[in-house]
């Protein structure tokens, strides 16, 4: 079954609205938010082929949001294949943070909210694989599939793409069980990308590791079955708790480097991350590596002769003691603010002061030029 659907026949004032209805019916249930104020354009075509869909979409640059609440609205039962055809976009998903270019493919769970925008058009295709079918052949059990970028033109990447392609001209001639065998064979490639992909064994930002040796350093993950409806604040709770531990075990007295660093002396002493499966049961699980008798070079440690399990027992007992909102306990101990900061984005970089964090998290920092920027994303560099 073939759906087509552009915006050349609402009215401009409209267009954008409608845009937003049509992709929550057909594609999956997001939040889309646009400040431009030029008429916006958009062009969607739909092929539903059983247990795989293929959408062609191409539109006006915006920013896209799959919430919790759009999640806990409307859970997919699929996994997406996103296939970038003409100029860049970004991701953002959990605590990874691709850009894609012309040739790229992201593999990602829907029922993990994420954010993507671009500052010019959106042209991609977009597969859905049917959740069922394709989670037996994992190689693992996960709560959800890790964000996955490859190029579609080398290796696994380059076998995908090709047996996408062939699907979508093929399909209508194939039997039942010539589609059921293809698609059996899509679902095993992707899996097999899963399994050797680097994301698989990540546990910090951007491909960071969280190493350490045996007994030196406190290296925890802590699940929460309680979420909040904005689950960034649990690395804040979290990261006030460690800094009240910091101070009771060791008297030291790190602050907040936003979204999730605790430094101590200007350097690195912790990380922060949080990961969410919003499934049915929704659940975060939040990390934290925390110096304690060693460090990489450059950063902060504690020193030696602290009990990491006592430090923990601390963290703990300080997160139970935390109020109901930390928002203005987390603004009071976030060194970064009123600082000059060069923010490194999924889509390049900014620089300029400081000013507030929001109750969201967003972190307001205005440029050179005077202009406001609220942030939801970013690697932060304090200058001065």
């Amino acid at each position: 079954m073939l759906v087509e659907w552009s915006t050349a026949a609402v009215s401009p004032p409209k267009r954008f609205e409608e845009w937003r209805e049509v992709c929550c019916q057909q594609v999956y249930a997001l939040t889309p938010e646009r400040s431009a104020r030029e008429p916006f354009n958009g062009q969607l075509r739909l092929h539903r082929a059983g247990a795989l869909d293929v959408a062609d979409i191409r539109c006006d640059g915006h920013l896209v949001q799959r919430r919790p609440q759009d999640i806990s609205t409307c859970p997919s039962d699929t996994y997406y294949i996103y296939m970038q055809l003409e100029g860049r976009a970004w991701f953002e998903q959990g605590r990874r943070h691709q850009v894609t270019e012309p040739g790229d493919i992201i593999i990602a769970d829907p029922n993990v909210a994420f954010n993507t925008g671009t500052d010019g058009t959106f042209n991609f295709r977009l597969w859905r694989l049917e959740r069922s079918r394709l989670e037996p052949l994992l190689a693992r059990q996960m709560t959800a599939l890790p964000m996955i970028k490859v190029s579609r033109n080398q290796g696994e990447g380059a076998l995908i793409n090709s047996w996408l392609d062939a699907l979508l001209r093929n399909y209508a001639t194939l039997s039942g069980g010539g589609l059921d065998l293809a698609f059996g064979t899509l679902c095993a490639l992707v899996a097999n990308m899963a399994g050797l992909a680097p994301e698989m064994h990540e546990r910090g930002r951007l491909g960071r590791r969280w190493e350490a040796p045996a007994g030196e350093n406190l290296l925890v993950s802590m699940l929460f079955r309680d979420v909040p409806q904005s689950p960034h604040v649990l690395t804040q709770r979290v990261g006030l708790a460690a800094i009240s531990a910091c101070q009771r075990v060791a008297g030291a007295k790190p602050m907040l480097k936003w979204p999730n660093d605790l430094l101590l002396g200007g350097a690195k002493l912790a990380g922060i991350l949080a990961q969410a499966s919003l499934g049915t049961a929704p659940v975060v699980v939040v990390g934290i590596g925390l110096n304690i008798g060693w460090a990489p070079e450059g950063s902060a440690c504690l020193g030696a002769g602290i009990d990491p399990l006592e430090l923990l027992s601390a963290l703990l007992a300080a997160y139970d003691e935390l109020p109901a909102d930390v928002w203005l306990q987390y603004r009071q101990h976030l060194g970064t603010l009123g600082r000059t900061v060069r923010v490194e984005l999924p889509d390049g970089e900014l620089e300029g002061r400081a000013l507030d964090v929001e109750p969201d998290g967003r972190l307001v920092v205005v440029d050179e030029c005077g202009i406001t920027h609220r942030l939801a994303v970013g690697d932060v560099i304090h200058l001065r």
